[in-house]
C-alpha cells in the first residue's frame, strides 16, 4: 500500500543517501506535515514536533522533550520568527 511506502521512506533516511535522495525524502515528509497559513505553506510548532524526529532520526528530541526545548529548536529553524517554518527555512538548516 502507499502508506507502507511512505513509512518505509521515512524509516530509510540514512547517511549514505545522496543529497538529492535526502532532499526528496525530506521534502515528502515536509509536505505531509505542512499547513497553509494565508498564502504561505509551512510547518507550525505542533507539526514541527512530529516532523523533526523523522528528518533527524538520531536526535535526542522526542515527544517527552519539554516544550521549552522544542521551542528553542523551532526558533533555530524559523529564521523570520513568524511561527511558520517554510521549506526554504527547513532545507537551509537540514543541509
Amino acid at each position: 500500500s502507499q502508506k507502507k511506502t511512505t513509512d518505509t521512506a521515512e524509516a530509510s533516511l540514512t547517511p549514505e543517501m545522496t543529497r538529492s535522495q535526502y532532499k526528496n525524502a525530506i521534502a515528502n515528509i515536509f509536505r505531509r506535515h505542512m499547513v497553509k497559513r494565508g498564502s504561505d505553506y509551512g510547518i507550525e510548532f505542533d507539526q514541527f514536533k512530529k516532523f523533526y524526529p523523522k528528518v533527524r532520526p538520531y536526535t535526542s528530541f522526542s515527544q517527552s522533550t519539554s516544550d521549552r526545548s522544542w521551542q528553542r529548536m523551532f526558533d533555530v529553524y524559523d529564521e523570520n520568527r513568524d511561527g511558520l517554518i517554510t521549506w526554504k527555512e527547513a532545507w537551509l538548516r537540514l543541509v
